[in-house]
């Protein structure tokens, strides 16, 4: 469930190319490479990296994501 969502959240914002990961790891923060499933597919993969707060970020919006299509579970509201 939290897989889909941080997909929804990457599709929902692209991230950042190559290059500006690139960059990030010049300025000292560590790059983090992930392989998740391509849209429409079980078998091809793509390749993302990402900062660890780039990361955090994604994760971030996934969740805040899932709370906006659920409002009435989060909040009590039926």
């Amino acid at each position: 469930m939290i897989l889909l969502l941080i997909a929804l959240a990457a599709q929902a914002a692209p991230p950042a190319p190559a290059p500006s990961a690139q960059m990030a790891a010049a300025d000292g923060e560590k790059v983090v490479c992930k392989r998740s499933a391509a849209t429409g597919s079980f078998v091809r993969t793509k390749k993302v990296c990402l900062t660890r707060r780039q990361w955090q970020r994604v994760a971030d919006d996934a969740q805040e994501l899932g709370r906006s299509m659920r409002p009435g579970l989060t909040t009590g509201v039926r």
